[in-house]
């Protein structure tokens, strides 16, 4: 018998948390590019790509939804079940994971050899299936029952 806990999770695409931290961080490159003691010329041209780059990155963050960002992961009790946008769906086995204050960072390998790799913020996840995965993760649940398999 299987005690192990099957997971469904559904992952929000868009994460505020991300979006805060990243649109600080281009805030702090412009920031620290006007501070800089170079000539104006160098200015200029390092905040105007600096900005372009901002604009470009919320423009994306936005308005796509790219075909290999993962809608929905499923564990078993033997296996993950990855599924993406456009519902292709990819069997894969669990081969790293780090358990952050602020989520998740998870690796997989598909069954072709291909590595996955995906950071899970909190706000992405619902209260519930955050601490499901938390727990799971953390007490080793969710490893791969298979690691031989790994080493073809």
């Amino acid at each position: 018998m299987n005690c192990l806990p099957l997971l469904d999770i559904t992952i929000k695409h868009k994460s505020r948390l991300l979006f805060v931290a990243l649109l600080l961080l281009q805030g702090l490159a412009i920031v620290l590019v006007l501070l800089a003691h170079v000539e104006l010329v160098w200015k200029v041209l390092l905040t105007g790509l600096v900005a372009l780059s901002l604009v470009q990155w919320v423009y994306s963050y936005r308005f796509s939804r790219k075909p290999f960002d993962i809608r929905r992961l499923r564990f078993d009790g033997v296996g993950w079940s990855l599924i993406f946008f456009g519902d292709r769906e990819v069997v894969a086995h669990l081969i790293g994971q780090q358990v952050l204050f602020f989520g998740f960072v998870l690796s997989w390998k598909d069954l072709s050899g291909k590595r996955i790799t995906a950071v899970l913020l909190q706000d992405q996840l619902s209260i519930r299936d955050y601490r499901a995965l938390k727990v799971c993760l953390r007490l080793k649940g969710c490893a791969p029952l298979l690691k031989h398999n790994l080493k073809k």
